[in-house]
């Protein structure tokens, strides 16, 4: 029975392994699924833990109706806090933000110090909360095998989880990359989990109607039971929760860093808050269930879910929650556990590390040095968790030690709504209201928690009271120390990024234009692009929409966005609008503004400047570029190998006239005055005259120059070493000399041989002749013999 089970959960924890897989193929049916708004939404769900899963029904067979803040403030934060969830998703995508910490030091002034606050606050209240779902896993092993030794099966899952989360959570060093594996599995497991609740919910209500006589839920509809809803505690846990969902580091990282698209939130605000609803139907009637059958069993309450399916003796509903259990309890794992690792590698480990200066030089190490550190730091979480739960959880219920973790994070919540807006926000008030928070929440909360004796409605009362205390002291420490500290320059530009991001600038109501013409645009696009390159954009648009723009024509919407694209393709989209609405509408920009609108346009500029520099080093070919006032402004290190300047020589600004003549004392420019050749020179520069000519250097080496003049003014010149070119040449035209010469010689020999055999040609014709003769003598004589 022991290893059927343990033999069930490796199987489904492969089973996620092979999900997770199969959504990382790059197939369109794999992008597809992975891509789509539901997928999104249901791994909200991960916010639904093993304290939802199984604990949530035993504090509802305590307290009834107290089990349902945990889910109402999520519910209320996404149906009445959309357009809060959006700018926050739209300022993480446009500033790269990777992490809750991230978020809060990026908007305050880009400081350190307030990541590791916010990564040891995290640490703090996520360490005891992974340590919670090893326990649920270990009890749900326990109950379901009937076996009391749980700590292979939370062994098993946590090696388990690590290596998947090493595997696909470190395979690239982007975490801002939508990981579409990790959210398929987490989806699947949402769906797992909500389908074994409302699973064992019927099998309960069907048990209790064959055995109780009562009403329906008659306990929850007592006035004790329905005194809860105007309880101080209720709507302050409520609040809590609210708060909880938007701090907690999983569920920033799914929500915001793992949103594909800015639409799908729309989808969200109605599938999870319609998730969360169903979780809380399902709960009562679970524990109403568990009550009325286990009323004469020494059974926790926590475990009614797990107890209820073995009431069931089915073993297909057995299998089906304790997936269920498994689901809820590793999803969450995985997530929490990656996003610290992300936190303590980005803002604790690597900024020693990579300014270690036994690192320079290995730059091309970082990514693996990157992945390796997450990777120990995975395990090293894991481990912290592991050995937490061994120590410190086996007194506390689970809604207690889920209550105390939510209490702790939810500090964060001031400085993540004051950063997104309030523009006087400043980082001395995140320390001073995290600090104090801290402290409040130690006082309020850790030493009364001490007394073993407390009840557990006590211990929500407290936990209730001194999460709000702490969070109210944390506000106000905010708010008083950002006015009195001074804002400095990073502090007001990260403020405006924020709180007023250029995407939220765009809306689709009709523009107010005033006193605006078209000629103003054209003005707009030609300081910008240039007179002759506008003129060519306007002529193109006057051509296609078969129009005649008038100088003093009010400009329609068409022109408008004509103007936009052609603006956005030079300064960026965003900073584009902004310019095109503060020219229609008459606005003047700050500094700050005009800064952070530019933000863009700068990092784009500075991307094509570090491409340009790169392919210009990588050129086989000298460069070497001057102004208009023929001074030196750029050049490439192969230009550099060739000349071998001094060093003072190559310095943007220096006069291309000291070059020449630092090379025509070396011989470089030839025989002749120097003065006339070099004047020669700044001729053709000034006169803008292309040329192409080889010169052969005082040191054998034949260099190819090709000069081009610049629009607006200025030269660039390039030098292409050619000397093996030239030696080849020189080779190829001494081979042929010779095969020349060796052609002729053999020609002579032939003809020689020609005269040779003509001349014995003749002999032989004179012998023959001289033969034919002497025959014929003696035939004749021979014939004179026989006459006789």
């Amino acid at each position: 029975m022991v290893f059927g089970w343990l033999l069930l959960a490796l199987l489904y924890l492969a089973s996620l392994f092979w999900i997770a897989k199969w959504g990382d193929r790059n197939t369109p049916l794999a992008r597809k699924i992975t891509s789509n708004a539901y997928v999104y939404s249901l791994a909200l769900a991960i916010y639904c833990t093993a304290w939802t899963f199984l604990g949530a029904v035993g504090q509802s067979t305590r307290e009834y109706w107290m089990y349902l803040p945990i889910l109402l403030g999520p519910m209320f934060v996404y149906i009445f806090g959309y357009s809060f969830i959006t700018k926050l998703t739209l300022v993480s995508k446009k500033q790269r933000i990777n992490t809750v910490a991230d978020f809060i030091a990026s908007r305050y002034g880009k400081r350190q110090a307030v990541a590791l606050l916010v990564t040891f606050i995290a640490l703090m209240a996520t360490i005891p909360y992974i340590a919670l779902q090893l326990k649920a896993i270990g009890s749900a092993f326990a109950i379901m095998s009937q076996q009391q030794d749980q700590q292979l099966i939370v062994v098993i899952a946590t090696v388990f989880i690590a290596i998947f989360a090493i595997y696909f959570g470190t395979k690239q060093t982007d975490v801002t990359e939508y990981r579409r594996g990790l959210m398929l599995a987490i989806s699947f497991e949402s769906i797992i989990k909500l389908f074994a609740l409302i699973l064992i919910a019927y099998i309960g209500y069907s048990a209790w109607r064959g055995l109780s006589t009562d009403a329906f839920l008659h306990e929850y509809r007592s006035a004790d039971a329905l005194a809860v809803f105007t309880s101080y505690s209720f709507w302050a846990q409520t609040l809590i929760a609210g708060a909880a969902v938007i701090c907690l580091p999983r569920q920033f990282h799914v929500a915001i860093i793992d949103n594909l698209n800015i639409e799908h939130i729309k989808t969200a605000r109605w599938v999870f808050p319609l998730y969360l609803a169903l979780t809380a139907l399902v709960i009562p009637v679970i524990a109403m269930s568990g009550k009325v059958l286990f009323a004469e069993q020494n059974i926790a309450s926590d475990s009614y879910v797990l107890q209820l399916a073995i009431f069931s003796d089915m073993l297909l509903i057995k299998i089906i929650v304790f997936v269920g259990a498994l689901s809820a309890a590793t999803a969450m794992i995985i997530v929490a556990t990656l996003t610290l690792s992300t936190m303590l590698a980005n803002d604790v480990v690597l900024p020693k590390l990579l300014d270690n200066p036994n690192q320079a030089g290995h730059k091309e190490d970082y990514g693996r040095t990157i992945r390796l550190v997450r990777r120990l730091i995975i395990a090293l979480v894991l481990l912290l968790s592991y050995v937490y739960q061994q120590q410190l959880t086996g007194s506390r219920s689970l809604s207690s030690i889920g209550l105390i973790a939510f209490s702790l994070v939810v500090q964060l919540l001031p400085a993540i709504v004051g950063g997104l807006y309030w523009k006087k926000g400043h980082a001395h008030g995140v320390y001073a209201g995290l600090l104090m928070g801290l402290v409040s929440w130690t006082l309020w909360l850790i030493i009364p928690l001490l007394n073993e004796d407390m009840s557990v409605y006590s211990q929500s009362e407290i936990l209730s009271q001194g999460a709000l205390v702490s969070l109210f002291a944390n506000a106000i420490a905010y708010i008083v120390f950002s006015k009195i500290a001074p804002a400095r320059l990073i502090d007001k530009i990260q403020a405006e990024a924020f709180v007023r991001p250029a995407q939220l600038n765009q809306d689709n109501t009709k523009r107010t234009i005033i006193n605006v013409h078209s000629s103003d645009l054209v003005t707009l696009l030609s300081t910008f692009m240039g007179p002759s390159r506008c003129n060519q954009l306007v002529s193109e648009f006057e051509q296609l929409h078969n129009i005649s723009l008038l100088q003093h024509q009010v400009p329609d919407d068409e022109f408008i966005s004509f103007c936009e694209k052609a603006l956005g393709g030079v300064i960026g989209s965003s900073s584009s609008q902004a310019l095109i609405n503060s020219v229609l509408e008459g606005k003047k920009l700050d500094f700050t503004e005009v800064i952070n609108f530019f933000d863009d346009t700068t990092q784009a500029m500075q991307f094509n400047m570090t491409a340009l520099l790169t392919s210009l080093e990588s050129m086989d070919q000298g460069i070497s570029v001057i102004d208009k006032h023929l001074n030196l402004v750029a050049w490439n290190k192969k230009y550099v190998e060739l000349f071998n300047y001094p060093d003072d020589y190559l310095i943007v600004g220096t006069p291309i006239e000291k070059l020449m003549r630092f090379n025509a004392k070396r011989g470089e420019l030839g025989m002749g005055d120097i003065e006339d050749m070099i004047q020669r020179r700044l001729e053709h520069l000034k006169n803008a005259t292309p040329h192409r000519f080889t010169r052969q250097r005082s040191d054998g080496h034949v260099v190819e120059m090709t000069g081009n003049p610049l629009p607006g003014g200025g030269f660039v010149t390039s030098f292409n070493d050619i000397t093996n070119h030239v030696e080849i040449q020189k080779a190829l035209e001494e081979s042929n000399i010779d095969l020349e010469y060796r052609m002729k010689k053999r020609t002579e020999e032939v003809h020689s041989i020609n005269a040779d055999l003509r001349l014995e040609i003749e002999r032989r014709n004179d012998a023959e002749k001289e033969l034919i003769r002497a025959r014929r003598a003696a035939e004749e004589a021979n014939a004179s013999k026989t006459r006789f």
